[in-house]
């Protein structure tokens, strides 16, 4: 019995159709979504966004919505991330997924290698790297699944298909398929791998149906035997051919060596190994090749190829080969503009800085020169508060990831220059039990403008111009931070959160930001503890 099955060139109806794209952009910050929604959409594209993981999931299994591509931040706040989400979808679906990210460290990166992924592009790369690496993704698709196709439903024409077991091809139009998609009736059994002149022989009758495939596809597709011995032999080879090496497919059926002699010397061993591999395994063969062009320069190839064993030892190998060159220039100046962020990022931390060295000396001049003590006492403050954040861009200065530093180090550095601005503080004996960790500067900034309020309240209330001690404590368990300042002063009394002063307020607004529960009391002096929770750290 025989059944109709309808071979497409592409991946799907919406992967051909001229129906603008719909893409899924995943990104909890709703002013950058705002912004790259409205580039997306200015180069045609359809974009329904969501602010994290969790909405992602709903909105992408909504019956009324059907999309073309996943574009996915990583880092989505407390709920789950960007990989995280991406795998549930993945799941249960076939669909293109690109990771737009402001992360360039390795480890963040290395989160999405398990991920069946179509791009990794970093934001603010600018508009043309993000619609060029989107359009990449969906070449790469269609030519997945184009293989998985072939692979699925090879098709080949043979002269009595009750005899052979081939399939009766024919190419129509109707007005469903005005391009004239490639009809197969082909049998439900197992596939066969016929003769070597039968392959030749069946091949020759498909100049037709090869040159409309060739057409449709942004590749070369091939079909090559490789024998016992090592030799190579294509079976045939479509028109694209031409473009990627100068020569005729029936010059490639002749001598393989046209097209293997052009792969790069310093690529030959490699590509022979991956190739013995996947030739033992009979496991999809997938690599990446510089291929020399006939005046000599480099251009890069992505070969995916499919082998089946034959009786006589020898296999048949179905596969596509796409030009990417202009995928790793891509790459290349995504690298390039990388390393310059790195030494622009140096740079602005430096003169970040030195701004605020510069308003810190501008602070203490203006307070030299004023005799009002309330005056005095607020310029003061606001110095304080001001060096909270110059140690924290002195620590991510020297750091190696611009991001995250050591709470310990972070802390003594602190510690010194509040020490510095209260006279008799040498007096005060200061106890720290840190048990170290990590923590990144978005949690940091408000964290040292509070710790910095706490830390001078005792000083200037509790531990003035006396013997007395001071005591950090700080630890983090299950992800959750804690951190106890406690002097031995006299005690501060009843705090109102509700009409705090100028420090207070601070406190409590920069502790709502990170999610923090702060905690007072008097027990043998004054104990401020705070508690920052897991999606926070």
């Amino acid at each position: 019995m025989n059944y109709n099955i309808n071979i497409t060139a592409g991946i799907n109806k919406r992967m051909h159709s001229e129906l603008p794209k719909t893409i899924l952009l995943v990104e909890d910050e709703v002013m950058l979504a705002l912004t790259e929604q409205k580039i997306l959409e200015s180069f045609g594209y359809n974009v329904i966004t969501a602010s994290s993981g969790e909405k992602a999931v709903k909105i992408f299994f909504d019956a009324d919505n059907d999309f073309d591509l996943v574009l996915m931040d990583i880092n989505l706040g407390s709920g789950m991330d960007g990989t995280e989400t991406a795998r549930i979808i993945l799941e249960k679906t076939d669909i293109p997924v690109v990771f737009l990210s402001g992360y360039t460290d390795q480890e963040t990166i290395a989160r999405t290698g398990e991920i069946t992924a179509y791009g990794y592009i970093v934001k603010n790369t600018g508009t043309i790297v993000l619609n060029e690496s989107i359009k990449m993704a969906f070449r790469l698709y269609a030519a997945k699944k184009q293989l998985e196709n072939n692979a699925r439903c090879p098709v080949y024409t043979a002269a009595n298909s009750s005899e052979s077991g081939g399939a009766t091809i024919h190419q129509h139009k109707s007005t469903e398929n005005p391009a004239g998609r490639i009809s197969a009736f082909i049998p439900c059994r197992p596939r066969f791998a016929p003769g070597l002149a039968d392959l030749e022989k069946t091949t020759g009758d498909k100049d037709e149906i090869i040159a409309a495939i060739g057409n449709n596809i942004s590749g070369m597709l091939y079909r090559l035997v490789r024998f016992p011995d090592g030799r190579r032999k294509f079976i045939w080879v479509s028109n694209q051919v031409e473009s990627y090496y100068g020569i005729k497919p029936s010059e490639a059926c002749k001598n393989a060596f046209l097209i293997y002699g052009k792969v790069h010397p310093g690529d030959r061993e490699r590509l022979q190994n991956e190739e013995e591999e996947a030739n033992r395994t009979l496991s999809v063969f997938k690599t990446e090749t510089r291929m020399l062009t006939s005046d000599g320069k480099i251009r890069w190839s992505r070969f995916i190829s499919v082998p089946h064993a034959r009786a006589d030892g020898s296999t048949v190998w179905d596969g596509l080969e796409t030009d990417i060159t202009e995928y790793k220039q891509m790459q290349e100046k995504i690298q390039n503009i990388l390393s310059e962020k790195e030494i622009l990022l140096k740079e602005v931390h430096h003169r970040m800085k030195n701004n605020m060295l510069t308003l810190y000396s501008l602070l203490n001049l203006h307070m030299n020169r004023i005799s009002h003590p309330e005056a005095k006492s607020a310029l003061q403050e606001a110095g304080s508060r001001l060096q909270s954040m110059q140690v924290l861009y002195e620590k991510l200065f020297i750091s190696d990831t611009f991001n995250e530093i050591s709470f310990a180090s972070y802390i003594n550095s602190l510690l010194k220059e509040i020490t510095a601005v209260f006279p008799g503080s040498e007096k005060i004996r200061l106890i720290l039990k840190i048990r170290d960790f990590t923590a990144g500067s978005r949690l940091l900034f408000p964290l040292g403008i509070i710790l910095n309020e706490i830390i001078s309240n005792a000083f200037k209330y509790a531990l003035t111009g006396k013997q007395g001690e001071l005591t950090v404590s700080a630890s983090k368990n299950n992800g959750r931070i804690k951190i106890v300042i406690k002097d031995n002063g006299p005690g501060m009394p009843e705090i109102s959160m509700e009409t705090p002063g100028f420090g207070l307020l601070l406190v409590k607004m920069l502790s709502a930001q990170i999610n923090a529960v702060i905690g007072f009391c008097n027990r043998g002096g004054t104990e401020f503890s705070i508690s920052i929770p897991q999606g926070r750290v």
